[in-house]
């Protein structure tokens, strides 16, 4: 898996991933200002959101269920479960104020504002890479 600038298509981060791994996103919603969390899954180099949680349901956030999702309300949360929507990249602009953006991979959360510039546009995408790009080489 790898982070990248948008635009420059320079590498900001990167690590290994399985097939069938899971990561997630963390961020504070700049209107509820209250935490909201999605949890990821790598399947055929695609990422396939497979879990939404948010405390606040308001302006932003999801408002319709694909066929076979379920909303909960669990500890005062509202969960959206039984995603399978397909990405084959996911784009964001990291938060300069409030936001937050937080990757949660392998059990650590990495601020992406301590990986990259808050404001800059960021690409999060499966690349298949060798072991000599994994150390610098071509």
């Amino acid at each position: 898996m790898v982070i990248r600038d948008t635009h420059s298509l320079q590498l900001v981060w990167s690590s290994r991933i399985s097939e069938d791994s899971t990561f997630g996103l963390r961020w504070t919603h700049s209107i509820h200002r209250s935490l909201v969390e999605e949890k990821y899954r790598i399947h055929d180099g695609q990422i396939i959101l497979t879990e939404m949680s948010f405390h606040d349901y308001g302006i932003g956030m999801e408002n319709e269920l694909a066929p076979g999702e379920k909303l909960d309300i669990q500890d005062g949360q509202f969960h959206i479960r039984n995603m399978n929507r397909h990405f084959p990249a996911l784009h964001l602009f990291i938060g300069q104020v409030r936001a937050g953006h937080t990757l949660l991979f392998s059990g650590t959360e990495i601020p992406l504002g301590s990986l990259h510039a808050p404001g800059a546009a960021i690409t999060i995408q499966v690349e298949k890479r060798s072991i000599l790009n994994e150390i610098g080489g071509y």
